[in-house]
């Protein structure tokens, strides 16, 4: 799955990120964080393999459950 969607990162990946985890589904997102409401937090992404990139910035992340 690829998410890009402006800022909203800080908002949604709290919820997806472990929904897609647990039914291994992969998701690349673009980060843009100038324009969140509040940090991306790691523990977000317990339950996956790994986390390539870094989770501030403007870039982009992937997540491989």
């Amino acid at each position: 799955m690829k998410m890009d969607i402006e800022g909203g990162e800080s908002i949604i990946l709290e919820h997806v990120a472990p929904f897609l985890a647990e039914r291994r589904i992969p998701l690349c997102v673009s980060m843009h964080e100038s324009w969140w409401t509040r940090p991306v937090d790691r523990h977000w992404f317990r339950g996956v393999s790994s986390v390539d990139g870094d989770l501030s910035g403007w870039n982009d992340v992937l997540e491989l459950p």
